[in-house]
C-alpha cells in the first residue's frame, strides 16, 4: 500500500498543474514545514533513546536521518528553496545513494533485532545488490533508463521482507516493530518511485505534496513503535516490580515459618539432657544446632542452592528431630540424578509436615523418602511418606510453611509442586522439572 501511493499519486496529479498551484498556494507548504518539524523531533527522540536505552536504537536514528536526506533532496523540498533545477541530477543521485544505504541498515536491523541467524552470504547478497543498484542508478540516469536500478533494489527489499517474514527463528506477525518497520521501508520505497518516475521522464509535473505526505506518515509510524515500546517496557517493568514485590514476601513468609521458638527451645532443652548423660553426645547435638542455624541464616541471602546442600540441610534437620524423638526417623534416600537447583529449605517445610501429621512414628514401618531421577530430559523429585494422608484441599490459610513452598517453587523455577495425598493412602509432593531449563538457571546462577 506504501509503495503503490507514489505509482497512484503520479497517474492522477502528473496529467495536471492543480498539485503545483495547490501546492505553491501555501496549504501544502506549511503541512510540508510541520511534516519536517514532526519528523525532526522523532530524530531527536532517537538521539537521546541511542544514549539512555543503549540497544538497537542506534540503527532507528540511522534509519530516520535517511528518510530526513531523501525527503529534504526531494523535488517537494528542493522547490520551496528554488534549487530544483541547479541541484536536480545531483540531488536524485545522492537521493538514491543515501536510500540503498538505507536499505543497508534495514537489513542489519532486521537480523539484529530479530535474531534471523542470516547467513554471512546472503547478508553480504543484500549489500552487494545495494552497491549494484546505486551504481546502475548512476550509470543509467543520463539515458533516462534508472528505473531499472530501482527495480533491482525493490526487488531485493520484497526478498528481505519475505525472508524475514516467513524466518522459523521469529514470529514477526505478531511483533510491534517489524510491521512498521516495514511500512516505513516500503513507504520510502514508494517516494524514490515518484521521484525515479519523474526524473525518468515518465511524466511532466511532479505531484507536489507526495513527500510530505510520506514524511508525516512515517512519523506518526515512528511514534507507534515508541508507544509501543513504551508501553512494553513499562508493562514488563511492573511485573518485575511486582514479582519481586511477591518474592520478598513470600520470602519473608519463609524465614518466619523456619524460625520457630518452640523447636529451639525443644533441641536446647535436649541438648542439656544430653549433657548430663553423655557430654560427647551433647558436642555432636550443639554440632548439629548450629549446622541448623547456619543453614536458616544463609537461607536469607540465597535464592537457589544445590539440591545435594539441600539435602544436607535436611539431614541435619532430622538429626536434630532424631534428638527430640522416641523413635528414630526412618529417613529414605533414593537419589539416581542430582545436579540440579532448587529454592534454599523449600524441602525442609515438606519434611517437617510429615513428621508432624502423618504419624508416621505411630507405624513400625513408617518412612519419609525422597527420590529424584532424570526421565527423558525431565527431572523428577518426589517427596513421600506411608502415613495417614490428608484432603490436599483442606490445607488451611495459616499453614503458612506449605503454602510459601509452593510459591517460591513456582516463583523462582515456574513449577508448581503438586500434592498427592488422601486420608490412609500416604502423601506425595511431586515436582517436575525440565532439565535444559534447569541446568540454564544453574549457569546463571554460577556466573
Amino acid at each position: 500500500m506504501a509503495l503503490v501511493v507514489g505509482v497512484i499519486s503520479v497517474a492522477i496529479l502528473s496529467s495536471t498543474n492543480t498539485s503545483s498551484t495547490v501546492y505553491f498556494s501555501g496549504f501544502l507548504i506549511y503541512f510540508s514545514i510541520i511534516a519536517l518539524f514532526l519528523f525532526t523531533l522523532i530524530i531527536i527522540v532517537d538521539c537521546y533513546a541511542m544514549f539512555a536505552i543503549k540497544t538497537s536504537t542506534y540503527h532507528s536514528l540511522l534509519m530516520a536521518l535517511c528518510i530526513m536526506v531523501c525527503c529534504l533532496l526531494s523535488e517537494d523540498y528542493l522547490s520551496l528553496l528554488d534549487l530544483s533545477s541547479a541541484y536536480g541530477t545531483v540531488s536524485n543521485i545522492v537521493q538514491y545513494g543515501v536510500y540503498t544505504l538505507f536499505l543497508a541498515i534495514v537489513v542489519i536491523l532486521f537480523d539484529f533485532s530479530y535474531k534471523l541467524g542470516m547467513s554471512k552470504k546472503r547478508k553480504l547478497s543484500y549489500f552487494a545488490v545495494c552497491v549494484l543498484s546505486f551504481v546502475l542508478f548512476a550509470a543509467l540516469y543520463r539515458v533516462k533508463l534508472h528505473i531499472l536500478a530501482y527495480c533491482l533494489g525493490l526487488a531485493m527489499t520484497v526478498e528481505l521482507s519475505y525472508y524475514t517474514s516467513h524466518n522459523p527463528n521469529v514470529h514477526c506477525f505478531n511483533s510491534h516493530s517489524f510491521r512498521p518497520t516495514q511500512f516505513i521501508t516500503f513507504a520510502l520505497s514508494g517516494l524514490i518511485l515518484t521521484n525515479t518516475i519523474y526524473s525518468s521522464g515518465f511524466v511532466e509535473n511532479y505531484p507536489f505534496g507526495t513527500t510530505s505526505f510520506y514524511l508525516f506518515t512515517s512519523t506518526l509510524v515512528y511514534a507507534f513503535i515508541y508507544f509501543s515500546f513504551i508501553r512494553k517496557t513499562t508493562k514488563r517493568d511492573l511485573a518485575n516490580a511486582q514479582y519481586r514485590a511477591k518474592y520478598e514476601q513470600v520470602k519473608s513468609g519463609m524465614l518466619q515459618a523456619q524460625i520457630k521458638p518452640h523447636f529451639v527451645f525443644n533441641v536446647l532443652l535436649s541438648i542439656k539432657n544430653l549433657y548430663h548423660s553423655d557430654t560427647e553426645l551433647g558436642d555432636e547435638a550443639i554440632d548439629l544446632f548450629s549446622k541448623h542455624l547456619r543453614a536458616q541464616v544463609e537461607a536469607a541471602g540465597a535464592d537457589m542452592v544445590p539440591f545435594e546442600k539441600e539435602l544436607d540441610t535436611i539431614r541435619v534437620f532430622t538429626d536434630l528431630e532424631n534428638i527430640r524423638q522416641d523413635k528414630e526417623l526412618n529417613l529414605i534416600f533414593d537419589i539416581e540424578y542430582s545436579d540440579f537447583q532448587i529454592p534454599a529449605l523449600s524441602l525442609q517445610t515438606f519434611i517437617e509436615n510429615a513428621i508432624k501429621y502423618s504419624r508416621i512414628s505411630e507405624k513400625e514401618d513408617g518412612y519419609i523418602r525422597i527420590s529424584s531421577r532424570c526421565e527423558n530430559g525431565e527431572i523428577l523429585l518426589e517427596i513421600s511418606d506411608n502415613g495417614v494422608g490428608f484432603d490436599p484441599s483442606e490445607i488451611r490459610d495459616t499453614s503458612y510453611g506449605i503454602r510459601n513452598s509452593v510459591e517460591r517453587f513456582r516463583l523462582l523455577t515456574g513449577v508448581t509442586p503438586e500434592i498427592i495425598s488422601s486420608p490412609g493412602n500416604g502423601t506425595s509432593i511431586m515436582i517436575r522439572f525440565n532439565k535444559s531449563s534447569s541446568e540454564k538457571h544453574h549457569e546463571n546462577n554460577n556466573s
